[in-house]
């Protein structure tokens, strides 16, 4: 049995970023025992090797003879379910003792051994596993009421279903059934299709001298990349079912997100849109080219000797105003400078003389209001 175990060296292996912040890593280690009693050194052993979170054990042979101090494991929580009608069968399952475990109280099928836990791990939310022990031969109405399990678990978040189906003729490769489709095998690969669940174990998990070997532990979980890979590790003492490990990722629940919202009531809005519209009239201003010749060359250029501004040339220039024309900074509007053109021109013309005349231009003469105007284009960015 052990040479049979030890060429099934494969591993499922899918990419999950696995130790990162956002998610916890739970250890397992599964087994089909065919009685616990006499393997608890070796079990022992691997568990101080692996140190794994949760263990679950199929075929435990256990009877209510047997106390829970008998098979305890120091540091672990014992959780049992003994076969009360016949030698065999049984399922115990240990947890680490600073994780919070609530043991399930739905019905489970008939003649179906099985533990239903919900595990709470700190920092992350919580995490349902079923462990059970199908029987070979076992009837028709407890395999449907077991089928009614699983799709049942299905509807949680995070699941993690496990165990000894014995279900052999069912190739996980390629998910079909080679038997009719009224037999369990048919039966339960429909079923966890349909709910949608991913069977890690695809290589045979039992050997025995002169069978078959034949894929009978399964791992049933909701996400498809919550384990990573599977490893096949040799079976307990003259058991003939590998010895199954793997880690579970499981995502943390987020702390309290501190959301700053501001406040509407104070918002200098005014100045919120000043920003806004200098920030766009910055990004389509066109630059132009600054070019300062080093030198003028003044020889042969005609000089304007004398210019006058004439007092009729002045009205005519008031009195082309456009009456609909802002103000500039002198805060005098153009149709005060349209209506009063012919009052306006004599003094206008002189002050126009007089800077022509001296080679001053008068400050305020220098100032303007510059405004940009929408044109085209969409008017949500103007």
């Amino acid at each position: 049995a052990h040479d049979g175990i030890g060429k099934l060296a494969l591993a499922n292996s899918r990419q999950t970023e696995f130790g990162s912040a956002d998610c916890c890593t739970l250890k397992f280690l599964y087994t089909n025992a065919q009685s616990l009693s006499s393997k608890l050194d070796e079990l022992r052993i691997q568990v101080a090797v692996l140190s794994p979170d949760i263990i679950a054990i199929t075929e435990t042979w256990l009877s209510q003879n047997i106390s829970d101090c008998k098979v305890d494991l120091s540091g672990y929580q014992l959780f049992r379910r003994d076969h009360t009608h016949h030698q065999g069968g049984g399922v115990v399952m240990y947890v680490k003792s600073n994780f919070t475990v609530c043991e399930m109280t739905e019905k489970i099928s008939n003649g179906i051994e099985a533990i239903w836990l919900k595990i709470k791990t700190r920092g992350s939310q919580s995490l349902e596993v079923m462990t059970l022990y199908r029987p070979p031969g076992t009837d028709t109405d407890a395999d449907a009421c077991l089928l009614e399990n699983i799709k049942e678990i299905s509807s949680r978040p995070d699941v993690v279903l496990m165990g000894d189906f014995n279900a052999p003729s069912i190739r996980w490769n390629d998910l079909q059934a080679q038997s009719s489709k009224f037999s369990f095998d048919h039966r339960l690969l429909k079923t966890t299709l349909e709910a949608l669940f991913t069977q890690h174990v695809f290589v045979p998990t039992r050997a025995r001298g002169g069978q078959q070997a034949s894929c009978l532990d399964l791992v049933f979980t909701k996400d498809p990349d919550s384990i990573n890979e599977v490893h096949y590790l040799p079976p307990l003492g003259r058991s003939d079912h590998a010895v199954l490990s793997w880690e579970y990722g499981l995502y943390s629940v987020p702390s309290a997100i501190n959301e700053t919202r501001p406040n509407l009531w104070r918002g200098d809005f005014c100045k919120i849109k000043a920003e806004h519209f200098s920030q766009f009239f910055q990004s389509v201003f066109t630059r132009e080219a600054v070019f300062i010749p080093s030198s003028y060359e003044t020889t042969g250029v005609p000089l304007i000797q004398d210019m006058l501004f004439q007092e009729v040339a002045v009205f005519e220039k008031l009195k082309s105003l456009k009456a609909c024309k802002s103000p500039g900074p002198d805060e005098i509007p153009a149709k005060l400078l349209l209506e009063l053109a012919r009052e306006l021109a004599k003094p206008l013309s002189l002050l126009c003389q007089k800077s022509f005349d001296t080679g001053i231009l008068p400050t305020d003469w220098k100032t303007a209001h510059i405004a940009p105007l929408y044109k085209s284009g969409s008017g949500a960015f103007a």
